[in-house]
Parts: C-alpha cells; sequence; structure tokens
C-alpha cells in the first residue's frame, strides 16, 4: 500500500481546471496587493497576507504537479518541491515586514500565473 501511495504520489498531475482556478483567484489577488501598496495601506496588506497565504501555497504545489499537504505538513514538505520559484521563497513569504511579505507574495503569483503551458 505504500508503494502504490509514492508511485500515485510520484505521478500526480494538477488537473487544469484547479490550476485555472488557483490562477484566476490569485490574479485577483494580485490586483487587490497593488491597490493597498499604493494607497500604503498596511491593514489592508496585512489582511491580504493572512487570508491569501494558504491559496499562494496551493499555487506553488500545483505548479509542481503535487498534491498540497495537509498544513501541518507544508512547513516540512516545501523544500521537497523541485521547482521553487527562488531560494528563501517559503521564508520571505512568512516572515519580513508586511510590505516584503507583500512583494513576496506579488513574485509568488507572477510565478504560479506565467505561462501555465510550460508547467502543466
Amino acid at each position: 500500500m505504500i508503494s502504490e501511495a509514492k508511485d500515485i504520489y510520484s505521478s500526480y498531475s494538477t488537473p487544469k481546471k484547479e490550476y485555472d482556478s488557483i490562477r484566476y483567484l490569485l490574479s485577483a489577488t494580485r490586483i487587490k496587493l497593488l491597490a493597498a501598496l499604493d494607497n500604503k495601506d498596511e491593514k489592508r496588506l496585512s489582511y491580504l497576507l493572512s487570508t491569501n497565504t494558504w491559496k499562494v501555497l496551493e499555487g506553488v504545489w500545483a505548479k509542481n504537479n503535487k498534491p498540497m499537504p495537509p498544513s501541518s505538513l507544508a512547513y516540512a514538505k516545501h523544500d521537497e518541491l523541485t521547482d521553487a520559484p527562488w531560494e528563501d521563497w517559503f521564508d520571505d513569504l512568512l516572515t519580513g515586514n508586511i510590505g516584503s511579505r507583500a512583494n513576496a507574495m506579488m513574485k509568488l503569483i507572477d510565478w504560479i500565473c506565467e505561462s501555465s503551458e510550460n508547467s502543466l
């Protein structure tokens, strides 16, 4: 059973409809982040970071053609992804001041939303 689970995991491919849905939601989030950054609205930025971080993580896993692990494992498993947007992306998303975290989220959204034909 363990071997079969490993086979399923290694051959997993994110369904196009799921990836497109993630990209759509993150594109809307990016617009909101830009508006909050332009207005220097830290409360709104903090809210957007809090409510959209999980969706960004889903996007990173989807782009890697891996199913999203439970939240209790995402921290431990993020280093196992083979297609990382940049070194320390996970830390940049979760640590630092509001502005730097918002910029990291925007870079991740751009990376997730870029040319889906290359990744799926």
